[in-house]
C-alpha cells in the first residue's frame, strides 16, 4: 500500500480532552487523541502530558478511518474525561 492508495482525508482528526486530576483545584491533564494515516494504514495516536512535563505517546494501528475515530472517542469517554470535543482539521 502506498500513500496514493489511501483515501483522501484532512491532515488529521483529533479528540482533545481534559481530565481533572485534583478535585479541589483547577488542575487538568490534557489528552490529545489523533487519527492519522500513513503508508501502513490508520493510526490512533494518544498523547498525554502537562505543560512543562514529559509527554507519553501511544500509537495503535487500525484498519479503517471510521473504526479509528470510534476508538478515539471511546477512549476519551471511557477515561471519564470531560470537556472533550472532536475537531476536524
Amino acid at each position: 500500500m502506498t500513500r496514493r492508495d489511501l483515501p483522501p482525508l484532512p491532515a488529521f482528526d483529533r479528540v482533545i480532552a481534559f481530565q481533572k486530576i485534583r478535585p479541589d483545584e483547577n488542575c487538568y491533564r490534557a489528552y490529545s487523541i489523533a487519527v492519522t494515516a500513513d503508508v501502513h494504514g490508520w493510526n490512533v495516536v494518544t498523547q498525554r502530558g502537562r505543560i512543562g512535563a514529559a509527554q507519553r505517546q501511544i500509537v495503535e494501528r487500525v484498519s479503517s478511518r471510521a473504526g479509528a475515530m470510534e476508538i478515539a472517542v471511546r477512549r476519551a469517554h471511557t477515561r471519564l474525561l470531560h470537556n472533550y470535543e472532536v475537531v476536524h482539521a
